[in-house]
């Protein structure tokens, strides 16, 4: 290592691939095979420094225990005295956050490839008493073929008979509602609500919880606080609630997720299989790999040591290395070409059954009957069964809620949940057909005689109120979305109803409908909608004071003579009642049924009214819808006039934006003009700066030619002088010889 830096082991190290908090991250290859790893590069002094050395140990003994498609590899792991050099599965296309980012909400089919894989992925974790605890997109990448790896082990744990844990670790956002709360739990039902939030983000592009503040955040979480988009279709919509359940307990499970019609569409042959044979499976030796271990120059190799490396469990052996590295490459495009060919198979399949088999089935889902290799029909055959048990567990009557435990206005009351949605393994068994079959004839259809609806339910009950009162009939509120309704075929009414569009008509019922409570029982036809109405019309007739409500009475015999005239046939008897019991359900999500049950009377008469009934509300229905219209056309006539006056007042700006258009046009050319005519001062002003330099120039040329000609004058004066200095000096010489020549 020290005589080449870039080389660990059998890999050269490539580029950096990113930087965590306990050193680098780096692209590494396989100089043997050829193969791409990432190797995880982790300091020793940081790691003690930050004091996370039993997280680093515990995401490695983790990762030594998984070997499943979906699980991040972990191939060998090179101890240094200063590093640790984790060697990895290398997966080139990052982390499925930033795809969910990049293009938005996932459809339905792209969305449920990433869930199969994300479940079998936490399965085989659960089968392994290993409860992830911070399962996010951030911590599922995507490899080259963009299949889901479950990577970041570091907050995980080791699940123990009898223990339960507290800790609250894990994004926000994705934590269970037991673990913000610190609450005990058990383990593989917080990965599940996790697995819930990630399938919302899949399908939806955000989070079903998320708020700036922490406390409301939490808040929303604890209660279950969140919305369902109308683009979902019916089995997403039916998964997911019973995956964000706040209480633990009534979570759906694995197994039972594993069941669900939404889940089993599409589901590839190598997810269908059990943990216990998915790992038995990647046990299995593969000759072709050994034979390509063998074609690689390494030392001494051979067949039988290379079968020797692969059998030592839990040693690492170079030999072994290359086995897993070669058997996950081979392995990824044998279950590539496996998914697109299902792919292909299934795209122009019948829809999965919604609750029930040959029931409603909804667009964009296909046939529930793919089928499996034979020889896993005890795995499934043992895990349907497990299924069963658990959904037995949670809905022993055959009915289950498909909604959060967030609350509901209406009660619900949804036949063929997800418990009896009849879906199952097709694995050529006769005994699992079998089951399968009886299964389904054990369960029990729920009939309804009554009519569907979108509206709010205290509309509806409005509209029941209104229908009632106009086929005359007496009510007992016995709840706010149950009532008993008594009517008498045979009476005629004497008195004028008041009309149905009274608008004190109107606020009675709305009363009614909003406060009316089971906790106690009205005489018939003696409501606070019908005291008020009763009321009204007695002060309205005239008569006024004890008279007028001696008069206030709403049915009268046909003959008050004829005493004797149901004497032979009872049900001409003016006396003869239907009494019928009306009950608002809700069946799926802003969906409800008013059903109709016989309480008293015969069948014919039952009937009769319920039809009187629904006619009514249908008649009610339309000139709701009437009105509706009305009031949308008046609206978009208003709205017409509004959108004139918009576009008026958006020509008026125009106008005035043109004016001002042209007013900073012409400002614009009054500015250019001065901006020219200081251009052409400048230019100007420029030319007589240059004359006066030129003119500078010259005379500073004259200057320096006069002070030329004086330094020439001087230097002749000065050799002038030095020539008169020489004469002198010759002078005095020679007036000195003289001298001398006199002394001699």
């Amino acid at each position: 290592m020290a005589d080449n830096p870039l080389q660990v082991g059998h890999y050269r190290l490539l580029k950096t691939l990113g930087i965590g908090a306990f050193g680098k991250v780096k692209l590494g290859k396989h100089i043997i095979t050829g193969h791409l790893v990432a190797i995880k590069i982790l300091n020793r002094n940081r790691i003690k420094q930050l004091d996370m050395g039993e997280k680093v140990r515990r995401e490695i003994n983790i990762l030594k225990m998984c070997t499943h498609p979906h699980i991040i590899r972990l191939y060998e792991v090179i101890d240094t005295p200063t590093d640790i050099f984790v060697v990895m599965e290398y997966v080139p296309n990052g982390e499925l956050f930033d795809y969910i980012v990049s293009k938005g909400r996932l459809n339905a089919d792209e969305a449920r490839r990433f869930f199969h894989q994300i479940i079998s992925g936490v399965e085989y974790c659960h089968f392994h008493h290993i409860v992830h605890r911070d399962l996010k997109p951030e911590n599922l990448l995507l490899d080259a073929d963009n299949n889901i790896k479950l990577a970041d082990f570091g907050l995980s744990n080791i699940m123990k008979d009898g223990d339960f844990l507290r800790t609250s670790c894990g994004s926000p956002n994705y934590a269970a509602p037991e673990v913000i709360s610190g609450n005990l739990y058990a383990g593989p039902e917080v990965d599940v609500w996790s697995c819930g939030v990630i399938l919302y983000a899949l399908l939806c592009g955000s989070l079903p919880f998320d708020d700036e503040s922490i406390p409301n955040l939490f808040k929303k979480i604890k209660s279950g606080m969140y919305t369902l988009p109308s683009h979902l279709s019916q089995l997403a919509r039916d998964l997911i609630p019973r995956m964000l359940v706040v209480d633990p307990m009534k979570r759906i499970t694995i197994p039972e997720i594993r069941l669900h019609p939404w889940y089993q569409h599409k589901l590839p042959g190598y997810l269908r299989l059990p943990p216990e044979l998915m790992e038995k499976q990647e046990r299995v030796i593969d000759e072709d790999c050994i034979r390509a271990v063998c074609s690689y120059p390494f030392r001494g190799v051979t067949w039988q040591r290379v079968l020797d490396a692969i059998q030592r469990r839990n040693q690492r052996h170079d030999l072994k290395v290359a086995y897993e590295i070669i058997l996950d490459h081979k392995q990824a495009k044998q279950r590539t070409a496996e998914v697109m060919m299902l792919m292909q198979q299934t795209q122009h399949d019948a829809t999965p059954p919604a609750f029930s088999p040959q029931q409603h089935r909804t667009p964009g889902s296909g046939s529930m009957t793919p089928t499996t290799p034979s020889q896993n029909t005890a795995a499934q055959q043992r895990l349907a069964e497990e299924a069963s048990r658990a959904l037995a567990r949670h809905n022993p009557s055959g009915t289950g809620s498909g909604g959060s435990n967030s609350g509901g206005v209406t009660p619900q009351h949804l036949s063929g949940s997800a418990s009896n949605s009849g879906t199952a393994l097709s694995s050529g068994s006769t005994s699992l057909h079998q089951q399968q079959a009886a299964a389904a004839a054990a369960r029990k259809r729920r009939w309804y005689l009554g009519i569907q609806s979108k509206k709010d339910p205290a509309h509806v009950m409005t509209e029941v109120y209104k229908a009632l009162l106009q086929l005359r009939c007496e009510w007992s509120a016995v709840s706010s979305y149950r009532l008993k309704c008594r009517w008498r075929p045979n009476a005629v009414v004497l008195q004028p109803h008041p009309s149905v569009h009274d608008p004190q008509f109107l606020g009675a019922l709305s009363r009614q409908a909003s406060t009316s409570r089971g906790s106690g029982r009205w005489p018939s036809g003696h409501g606070p909608g019908a005291l008020a109405l009763r009321k009204r019309t007695s002060s309205s007739g005239g008569g006024g004071g004890e008279a007028a409500m001696e008069e206030d009475h709403d049915f009268w015999p046909v003959d008050p003579d004829a005493e004797d005239i149901g004497a032979e046939n009872p049900l001409l008897n003016y006396d003869y009642t239907v009494i019928i019991g009306l009950n608002l359900y809700k069946v799926q999500q802003n969906i409800y049924l008013l059903d109709f049950q016989r309480v008293e009377g015969d069948g014919f008469s039952f009937m009769n009214l319920s039809a009187k009934i629904i006619t009514e509300l249908k008649t009610l229905s339309a000139a709701s819808r009437q009105q509706a219209q009305a009031a949308q056309a008046a609206q978009q006539a208003m709205l017409q006039q509004q959108q004139q006056q918009q576009q008026q007042q958006q020509q008026q700006q125009q106008q005035q934006q043109q004016q001002q258009q042209q007013q900073q046009q012409q400002q614009q050319q009054q500015q250019q003009q001065q901006q020219q005519q200081q251009q052409q001062q400048q230019q100007q002003q420029q030319q007589q700066q240059q004359q006066q330099q030129q003119q500078q120039q010259q005379q500073q040329q004259q200057q320096q030619q006069q002070q030329q000609q004086q330094q020439q004058q001087q230097q002749q004066q000065q050799q002038q002088q030095q020539q008169q200095q020489q004469q002198q000096q010759q002078q005095q010489q020679q007036q000195q010889q003289q001298q001398q020549q006199q002394q001699r």
